[in-house]
Protein backbone atom coordinates (compact mmCIF):
# COMPACT_ATOMS: atom_id res chain seq x y z
CA UNK A 1 0.00 0.00 0.00
CA UNK A 2 1.05 3.53 -0.57
CA UNK A 3 1.93 5.85 2.37
CA UNK A 4 1.61 9.77 1.80
CA UNK A 5 5.05 10.21 2.66
CA UNK A 6 6.51 7.99 0.38
CA UNK A 7 4.88 9.18 -2.13
CA UNK A 8 5.54 12.80 -1.87
CA UNK A 9 9.39 11.95 -1.11
CA UNK A 10 9.59 10.13 -4.51
CA UNK A 11 7.63 13.11 -6.41
CA UNK A 12 9.92 15.88 -4.81
CA UNK A 13 13.15 14.03 -5.29
CA UNK A 14 12.22 13.60 -9.51
CA UNK A 15 10.56 17.52 -8.92
CA UNK A 16 13.71 18.60 -7.78
CA UNK A 17 15.92 17.00 -10.18
CA UNK A 18 13.71 18.33 -13.21
CA UNK A 19 13.99 22.07 -12.15
CA UNK A 20 17.82 21.87 -11.50
CA UNK A 21 18.18 21.21 -15.33
CA UNK A 22 19.22 23.57 -17.49
CA UNK A 23 17.11 22.75 -20.04
CA UNK A 24 13.92 22.47 -18.12
CA UNK A 25 14.00 25.79 -17.10
CA UNK A 26 14.90 26.74 -20.92
CA UNK A 27 11.84 24.90 -22.21
CA UNK A 28 9.89 26.53 -19.63
CA UNK A 29 10.83 30.32 -21.37
CA UNK A 30 10.57 29.12 -24.94
CA UNK A 31 7.03 27.41 -24.16
CA UNK A 32 5.69 31.10 -22.50
CA UNK A 33 7.11 33.19 -24.99
CA UNK A 34 5.25 30.75 -28.18
CA UNK A 35 1.92 30.93 -25.94
CA UNK A 36 2.16 34.55 -26.22
CA UNK A 37 2.93 34.90 -29.51
CA UNK A 38 0.34 32.21 -30.37
CA UNK A 39 -2.26 34.65 -28.15
CA UNK A 40 -1.12 37.94 -29.61
CA UNK A 41 -1.47 36.44 -32.95
CA UNK A 42 -4.76 35.01 -32.49
CA UNK A 43 -6.20 37.93 -30.46
CA UNK A 44 -5.25 40.33 -33.42
CA UNK A 45 -6.99 37.85 -36.02
CA UNK A 46 -10.35 37.37 -34.15
CA UNK A 47 -10.61 41.10 -33.77
CA UNK A 48 -11.28 41.84 -37.03
CA UNK A 49 -13.45 38.74 -37.76
CA UNK A 50 -16.12 38.87 -34.77
CA UNK A 51 -17.78 41.31 -32.32
CA UNK A 52 -16.10 42.58 -29.51
CA UNK A 53 -18.67 40.78 -27.87
CA UNK A 54 -17.81 37.53 -28.63
CA UNK A 55 -14.33 38.07 -28.77
CA UNK A 56 -13.60 36.91 -25.13
CA UNK A 57 -15.27 33.63 -25.55
CA UNK A 58 -14.27 32.44 -29.35
CA UNK A 59 -10.54 33.86 -28.27
CA UNK A 60 -9.84 31.41 -24.93
CA UNK A 61 -11.72 28.51 -26.24
CA UNK A 62 -9.45 28.46 -30.05
CA UNK A 63 -6.19 29.34 -27.76
CA UNK A 64 -7.07 26.59 -24.99
CA UNK A 65 -7.35 23.89 -27.64
CA UNK A 66 -4.22 25.24 -29.32
CA UNK A 67 -2.10 25.00 -26.55
CA UNK A 68 -4.32 21.62 -24.96
CA UNK A 69 -2.55 19.35 -27.75
CA UNK A 70 0.95 20.63 -27.30
CA UNK A 71 0.37 19.89 -23.14
CA UNK A 72 -1.19 16.65 -23.38
CA UNK A 73 2.09 15.36 -25.85
CA UNK A 74 4.46 17.10 -23.70
CA UNK A 75 2.77 15.46 -20.57
CA UNK A 76 2.94 12.17 -22.21
CA UNK A 77 6.55 12.43 -22.41
CA UNK A 78 7.52 13.68 -19.16
CA UNK A 79 5.94 10.04 -17.70
CA UNK A 80 7.36 8.14 -20.34
CA UNK A 81 10.35 9.26 -18.78
CA UNK A 82 9.90 8.39 -15.52
CA UNK A 83 11.01 4.53 -15.38
CA UNK A 84 12.97 3.60 -18.17
CA UNK A 85 15.29 6.72 -17.49
CA UNK A 86 15.63 5.96 -14.62
CA UNK A 87 16.86 3.07 -15.10
CA UNK A 88 19.76 4.20 -17.56
CA UNK A 89 21.11 6.79 -14.55
CA UNK A 90 21.13 3.57 -12.36
CA UNK A 91 18.62 5.77 -9.66
CA UNK A 92 15.51 3.99 -9.09
CA UNK A 93 17.67 0.31 -8.49
CA UNK A 94 18.86 2.22 -5.52
CA UNK A 95 15.17 3.95 -4.31
CA UNK A 96 13.92 -0.25 -5.07
CA UNK A 97 16.46 -1.10 -2.13
CA UNK A 98 14.62 0.92 0.49
CA UNK A 99 12.03 0.63 2.41
CA UNK A 100 9.49 2.96 -0.69
CA UNK A 101 6.63 0.36 -1.98
CA UNK A 102 6.38 0.03 -5.87
CA UNK A 103 3.14 1.92 -5.52
CA UNK A 104 5.01 4.83 -3.64
CA UNK A 105 7.43 4.70 -6.84
CA UNK A 106 4.61 4.43 -9.30
CA UNK A 107 2.52 7.47 -7.74
CA UNK A 108 5.46 9.72 -6.92
CA UNK A 109 6.62 9.69 -10.10
CA UNK A 110 3.51 10.09 -11.52
CA UNK A 111 2.74 12.70 -9.26
CA UNK A 112 5.89 14.66 -10.30
CA UNK A 113 5.47 14.18 -14.15
CA UNK A 114 1.45 15.33 -13.50
CA UNK A 115 2.85 18.50 -11.63
CA UNK A 116 5.31 19.38 -14.58
CA UNK A 117 2.44 19.12 -17.06
CA UNK A 118 0.03 20.87 -14.93
CA UNK A 119 3.32 23.71 -14.61
CA UNK A 120 3.14 24.05 -18.28
CA UNK A 121 -0.69 24.44 -18.35
CA UNK A 122 -0.56 27.35 -16.16
CA UNK A 123 1.98 29.01 -17.70
CA UNK A 124 -0.62 30.08 -19.99
CA UNK A 125 -3.53 31.11 -17.34
CA UNK A 126 -2.14 34.94 -18.10
CA UNK A 127 -3.29 34.50 -21.40
CA UNK A 128 -6.33 33.01 -21.08
CA UNK A 129 -7.54 34.11 -17.21
CA UNK A 130 -9.19 37.81 -18.34
CA UNK A 131 -11.12 36.18 -21.66
CA UNK A 132 -12.11 33.32 -19.57
CA UNK A 133 -13.42 35.43 -16.27
CA UNK A 134 -14.95 38.13 -18.21
CA UNK A 135 -17.27 36.38 -20.81
CA UNK A 136 -20.30 35.83 -18.96
CA UNK A 137 -19.37 33.32 -16.36
CA UNK A 138 -17.02 34.66 -13.92
CA UNK A 139 -14.36 32.45 -12.86
CA UNK A 140 -16.46 29.42 -13.24
CA UNK A 141 -15.58 28.90 -17.02
CA UNK A 142 -11.87 29.55 -16.28
CA UNK A 143 -11.90 26.92 -12.86
CA UNK A 144 -13.44 24.02 -14.92
CA UNK A 145 -11.53 24.33 -17.98
CA UNK A 146 -8.03 24.22 -16.30
CA UNK A 147 -9.76 21.78 -14.21
CA UNK A 148 -11.31 19.59 -16.43
CA UNK A 149 -7.44 19.71 -18.62
CA UNK A 150 -5.26 19.05 -15.58
CA UNK A 151 -7.26 15.83 -15.24
CA UNK A 152 -6.73 14.61 -18.92
CA UNK A 153 -2.79 15.83 -18.27
CA UNK A 154 -2.85 13.28 -15.09
CA UNK A 155 -4.13 10.96 -17.85
CA UNK A 156 -1.46 11.14 -20.20
CA UNK A 157 1.31 11.02 -17.87
CA UNK A 158 -0.15 7.55 -16.10
CA UNK A 159 -0.34 5.95 -19.61
CA UNK A 160 3.26 7.80 -20.73
CA UNK A 161 4.53 5.99 -17.13
CA UNK A 162 3.26 2.94 -18.14
CA UNK A 163 5.27 2.70 -21.89
CA UNK A 164 7.93 4.13 -19.57
CA UNK A 165 8.15 0.66 -17.43
CA UNK A 166 7.32 -1.65 -20.21
CA UNK A 167 9.79 -0.36 -22.91
CA UNK A 168 13.63 -0.46 -22.80
CA UNK A 169 14.03 2.79 -24.66
CA UNK A 170 13.18 6.24 -23.67
CA UNK A 171 12.78 7.00 -26.80
CA UNK A 172 10.20 4.14 -27.71
CA UNK A 173 8.23 5.25 -24.45
CA UNK A 174 8.02 8.76 -25.80
CA UNK A 175 6.53 7.74 -28.96
CA UNK A 176 4.45 5.46 -27.63
CA UNK A 177 2.53 7.56 -25.41
CA UNK A 178 2.31 10.20 -28.05
CA UNK A 179 0.97 7.93 -30.40
CA UNK A 180 -1.47 7.36 -27.82
CA UNK A 181 -2.83 10.97 -27.56
CA UNK A 182 -2.52 11.23 -30.95
CA UNK A 183 -5.21 8.71 -31.18
CA UNK A 184 -7.60 9.71 -28.05
CA UNK A 185 -7.67 12.97 -30.52
CA UNK A 186 -7.76 12.03 -33.89
CA UNK A 187 -8.36 8.35 -33.62
CA UNK A 188 -11.85 8.62 -31.94
CA UNK A 189 -12.64 10.87 -34.96
CA UNK A 190 -11.43 8.40 -37.23
CA UNK A 191 -13.02 5.27 -35.45
CA UNK A 192 -16.25 7.59 -35.70
CA UNK A 193 -16.81 8.57 -39.07
CA UNK A 194 -17.59 4.96 -40.14
CA UNK A 195 -20.35 4.15 -37.56
CA UNK A 196 -22.07 7.92 -38.83
CA UNK A 197 -21.53 7.15 -42.90
CA UNK A 198 -22.65 3.28 -42.83
CA UNK A 199 -25.18 2.90 -40.16
CA UNK A 200 -28.28 1.81 -41.50
CA UNK A 201 -31.46 3.74 -40.64
CA UNK A 202 -33.93 1.72 -38.65
CA UNK A 203 -37.31 0.83 -39.94
CA UNK A 204 -39.57 3.77 -39.47
CA UNK A 205 -36.90 6.25 -38.98
CA UNK A 206 -37.24 9.56 -41.56
CA UNK A 207 -34.73 9.42 -44.24
CA UNK A 208 -33.28 12.27 -43.28
CA UNK A 209 -32.97 11.90 -39.41
CA UNK A 210 -29.10 11.39 -38.59
CA UNK A 211 -29.11 8.38 -35.69
CA UNK A 212 -25.71 9.88 -34.28
CA UNK A 213 -23.69 6.78 -34.71
CA UNK A 214 -21.18 6.08 -31.74
CA UNK A 215 -21.14 9.05 -30.05
CA UNK A 216 -19.78 7.85 -27.48
CA UNK A 217 -16.41 7.26 -29.00
CA UNK A 218 -16.25 11.21 -29.39
CA UNK A 219 -16.71 11.49 -25.92
CA UNK A 220 -13.46 9.65 -25.08
CA UNK A 221 -11.77 12.72 -26.92
CA UNK A 222 -10.39 15.23 -24.43
CA UNK A 223 -10.83 17.77 -26.47
CA UNK A 224 -14.57 17.14 -26.05
CA UNK A 225 -14.69 16.66 -22.53
CA UNK A 226 -12.93 19.72 -21.90
CA UNK A 227 -15.62 21.34 -24.22
CA UNK A 228 -18.43 19.79 -23.06
CA UNK A 229 -17.66 20.16 -19.37
CA UNK A 230 -17.21 24.10 -19.89
CA UNK A 231 -20.52 26.25 -18.66
CA UNK A 232 -22.42 27.10 -22.03
CA UNK A 233 -24.76 30.20 -22.25
CA UNK A 234 -28.30 28.09 -22.72
CA UNK A 235 -29.88 31.11 -24.51
CA UNK A 236 -27.68 30.68 -27.32
CA UNK A 237 -29.57 27.24 -27.84
CA UNK A 238 -32.55 26.39 -29.51
CA UNK A 239 -34.71 22.68 -28.47
CA UNK A 240 -37.27 21.86 -30.54
CA UNK A 241 -39.91 19.06 -29.06
CA UNK A 242 -40.99 16.43 -31.38
CA UNK A 243 -44.58 17.39 -30.58
CA UNK A 244 -46.82 18.82 -28.01
CA UNK A 245 -45.81 17.42 -24.81
CA UNK A 246 -43.36 15.69 -26.44
CA UNK A 247 -39.68 14.89 -25.58
CA UNK A 248 -37.07 16.45 -27.14
CA UNK A 249 -36.16 16.03 -30.73
CA UNK A 250 -33.50 18.09 -31.94
CA UNK A 251 -31.83 21.31 -30.55
CA UNK A 252 -29.63 23.37 -32.33
CA UNK A 253 -27.46 26.44 -31.68
CA UNK A 254 -29.31 29.42 -32.02
CA UNK A 255 -26.30 31.99 -32.93
CA UNK A 256 -23.21 29.87 -34.54
CA UNK A 257 -20.41 31.87 -33.57
CA UNK A 258 -16.55 31.50 -32.64
CA UNK A 259 -16.40 29.91 -29.56
CA UNK A 260 -15.40 26.26 -30.60
CA UNK A 261 -16.14 25.03 -27.33
CA UNK A 262 -19.79 26.01 -27.12
CA UNK A 263 -19.90 24.60 -30.92
CA UNK A 264 -18.38 20.73 -30.29
CA UNK A 265 -20.47 20.76 -27.09
CA UNK A 266 -23.79 21.18 -28.64
CA UNK A 267 -22.77 19.14 -32.00
CA UNK A 268 -21.38 15.88 -29.79
CA UNK A 269 -24.90 16.62 -27.45
CA UNK A 270 -27.17 16.66 -30.46
CA UNK A 271 -25.49 13.44 -32.17
CA UNK A 272 -26.32 11.64 -28.47
CA UNK A 273 -30.02 12.85 -28.72
CA UNK A 274 -31.43 9.63 -29.95
CA UNK A 275 -29.77 7.56 -27.24
CA UNK A 276 -29.57 9.85 -24.82
CA UNK A 277 -33.45 9.78 -22.63
CA UNK A 278 -34.88 13.81 -22.36
CA UNK A 279 -36.84 15.91 -19.85
CA UNK A 280 -40.35 15.70 -20.87
CA UNK A 281 -40.75 19.23 -22.24
CA UNK A 282 -43.92 21.71 -20.49
CA UNK A 283 -47.36 20.90 -22.43
CA UNK A 284 -47.37 24.41 -23.69
CA UNK A 285 -44.10 24.10 -25.81
CA UNK A 286 -45.38 23.46 -29.06
CA UNK A 287 -43.20 22.35 -32.10
CA UNK A 288 -43.43 25.60 -33.73
CA UNK A 289 -41.67 27.25 -31.26
CA UNK A 290 -39.58 25.98 -29.48
CA UNK A 291 -37.48 26.71 -26.29
CA UNK A 292 -34.60 28.45 -25.94
CA UNK A 293 -32.36 27.03 -23.01
CA UNK A 294 -31.64 23.58 -24.07
CA UNK A 295 -32.75 21.62 -21.27
CA UNK A 296 -33.16 18.88 -22.60
CA UNK A 297 -29.59 18.66 -23.84
CA UNK A 298 -27.87 15.91 -21.74
CA UNK A 299 -24.53 16.32 -21.33
CA UNK A 300 -22.36 13.47 -22.21
CA UNK A 301 -18.45 15.17 -20.81
CA UNK A 302 -18.84 12.28 -17.77
CA UNK A 303 -18.85 9.33 -20.30
CA UNK A 304 -15.16 10.38 -21.70
CA UNK A 305 -13.95 11.81 -18.09
CA UNK A 306 -14.56 8.12 -16.87
CA UNK A 307 -13.78 6.95 -19.47
CA UNK A 308 -9.97 8.56 -19.45
CA UNK A 309 -9.71 7.90 -15.46
CA UNK A 310 -10.25 3.81 -16.02
CA UNK A 311 -7.60 3.84 -18.70
CA UNK A 312 -5.05 6.00 -16.07
CA UNK A 313 -6.15 3.71 -13.25
CA UNK A 314 -4.94 0.46 -15.22
CA UNK A 315 -2.00 2.49 -16.33
CA UNK A 316 -0.66 3.07 -12.73
CA UNK A 317 -1.94 -0.49 -11.87
CA UNK A 318 0.55 -2.21 -14.53
CA UNK A 319 3.20 0.34 -13.34
CA UNK A 320 2.90 -0.72 -9.68
CA UNK A 321 3.23 -4.48 -11.07
CA UNK A 322 6.10 -3.46 -12.99
CA UNK A 323 8.03 -1.88 -10.48
CA UNK A 324 7.71 -5.24 -7.95
CA UNK A 325 10.65 -6.93 -6.89
CA UNK A 326 11.49 -9.89 -8.34
CA UNK A 327 11.21 -8.45 -11.75
CA UNK A 328 10.06 -11.74 -13.93
CA UNK A 329 10.72 -10.36 -17.54
CA UNK A 330 12.96 -7.90 -16.76
CA UNK A 331 13.61 -5.03 -19.71
CA UNK A 332 17.28 -5.41 -21.79
CA UNK A 333 19.66 -3.92 -20.46
CA UNK A 334 17.67 -3.17 -16.78
CA UNK A 335 20.03 -2.48 -13.48
CA UNK A 336 18.70 -4.49 -11.15
CA UNK A 337 19.31 -3.80 -7.48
Amino acid sequence: MPSARGVLLVAGLDTRARMRSVRWRWLLALWTAGVGLTAFVLHRALAGEIDAADLDRAFSGTLLFLVLLPVLCAASALGARSVNGKHKRDTLALLQLTRLTPADLALGKLLASWGSGVLLLSLTAPFLARPLVQDGFGGLRALVSFGSSALLIGVVCAIGQFFSAVAARTVTAVLLSCLTVFGLVFGTLIAYWPTSAFRPLTPGDPGDQDDGGAWWLLAANPFVTVADAVPKEKSRMLCVPAGPGLSIDRCAQQEPDLDLLAMISFDVRDLAADEVIYDAYSEAASADEGTPGGEGLKPVWHYGLGFDLVLAAGAVALTVRRLRLPMRDPAPRTRLP
